[in-house]
């Protein structure tokens, strides 16, 4: 992305203490958007933020386990009180648990499904009345290859990424 075209709008990143999350905030941040970046790791969230900063970026934290309904409900009021609102929301919070199907705990499952899928619907749900009242917004939801085929020992990854995928086509419509 070249240039600041994102200036003024807010953009809302899960999962961005690390990896891909971290590596598209700071993308976002060099595009001109203000940064609210979540997730349940307050250090990491720290270097993110810092290395943002460094970009120019203005950015703010926010501690949330996207599976928790409560949690996601204030994350949305924090947020909303912080910026004013949002404009891009990037749902990439994920986890995977690696086990064949038959090996799996109830719990282990849940925390997979939980978190990829339902951590999507929940955020989503809470910032799409923001994006409504600035008849503005994108929704990005992380996905993966594995929505589109199986693979040995990671059956609930692939439950919930295909998941997520028929979600986002069905929020599209």
């Amino acid at each position: 992305m070249e240039g600041r075209f994102l200036q003024g709008k807010v953009a809302v990143v899960t999962g961005a203490s690390r990896g891909l999350g971290r590596v598209m905030a700071l993308a976002l941040g060099e595009a001109g958007a203000k940064l609210a970046l979540v997730s349940r790791d307050k250090n990491k969230l720290a270097e993110t933020q810092k290395l943002a900063k460094e970009t120019g970026a203005e950015s703010e934290i926010f501690i949330a386990d996207v599976r928790d309904e409560g949690q996601v409900g204030k994350l949305g009021k924090d947020i909303l009180a912080r910026f004013g609102g949002t404009h891009i929301l990037i749902n990439n919070a994920g986890t995977a648990v690696r086990k064949n199907v038959a090996d799996f705990t109830l719990d282990e499952w849940k925390l997979v499904l939980d978190t990829n899928l339902t951590g999507a619907f929940l955020v989503s749900r809470a910032f799409i009345p923001h994006m409504k009242a600035a008849k503005w917004g994108r929704i990005i939801n992380i996905t993966s290859i594995m929505a589109h085929v199986g693979s040995a020992g990671r059956g609930a990854y692939c439950a919930s990424k295909a998941g997520l995928l028929c979600l986002t086509k069905c929020m599209a419509l």
